[in-house]
């Protein structure tokens, strides 16, 4: 499953969206902010890194509920978007 997930994510042109946070206990926010920078690098697609202050692994929505919803509405608004004009 792993390795699946992988190659999605290295698929050419798929927008990534990475929540993060530096509380996290599970994965070090400097893991995240150095594979979002190698993303942006590698021309793998759009990448979008959104720091939380304060919550856990997994736990954004529950302490941040409207910026985490804000901030994945926004994310797929401006891929849906981009989607509708490619399949114009």
């Amino acid at each position: 499953w792993s390795q699946n997930l992988y190659d999605v994510l290295l698929t050419p042109q798929v927008s990534h969206l990475l929540l993060y946070s530096e509380a996290d206990p599970v994965v070090p926010f400097e893991m995240v902010e150095d594979f979002g920078k190698a993303l942006s690098n590698s021309s793998m697609g759009r990448v979008h890194l959104e720091k939380f202050e304060g919550s856990d692994h997994v736990a954004h929505y529950r302490k941040h509920p409207e910026l985490y919803r804000r901030v994945v509405n926004e994310f797929l608004e401006e891929e849906l978007e981009k989607f509708q004009q490619a399949n114009e």
